[in-house]
């Protein structure tokens, strides 16, 4: 959830976010291939969202560079 809001400014659902953090896990081999990650849901409130966000010790190594709110970021997977 983190990592579509710092990097796209997307707000999303944990279910929505699972794509990702299976990728950025390097829970499948991908390596090689053009990979689509399909995102939908915005099912949260916004005093979830925020407490989610927010919390300690959550790692932001998935942002490699400040970008523009209106640029799109392209995640290169190791």
């Amino acid at each position: 959830m983190r990592a579509f809001f710092s990097a796209e400014q997307l707000v999303i659902e944990g279910a929505a976010s699972v794509g990702l953090a299976v990728l950025l896990a390097q829970k499948l081999d991908v390596s090689g291939q053009n990979v689509v990650l399909v995102v939908t849901g915005r099912n949260i409130n916004s005093q979830q969202f925020l407490s989610i966000i927010n919390k300690e010790g959550i790692s932001n190594r998935w942002v490699e560079n400040e970008t523009s709110k209106d640029e799109p970021v392209s995640h290169h997977l190791p």
